[in-house]
């Protein structure tokens, strides 16, 4: 997959321009609400970039990369 084009429309169906929309949260910007967080994973994963995905999954969820290396530390 490659990166998207800032000048597209954003993934998430907000009807904004990726560059206006969710690629401000991928660049470091708080999402300010659960939505728009969720929203912008969304378009993460649409413009592949994994590490945003990575940064904003909580570290105590099954699926977190920290969550799996201290099972694995454990066992």
């Amino acid at each position: 997959m490659a990166k998207l084009s800032p000048n597209i429309p954003c993934p998430c169906c907000s009807g904004k321009k990726y560059k206006k929309c969710c690629l401000v949260y991928h660049k470091g910007a708080l999402a300010p609400d659960a939505l728009t967080l969720m929203k912008s994973r969304y378009s993460a994963f649409a413009a592949d970039r994994p590490d945003y995905i990575i940064k904003t999954t909580h570290p105590d969820n099954p699926d977190s990369l920290q969550a799996n290396s201290k099972r694995k530390a454990v066992s």
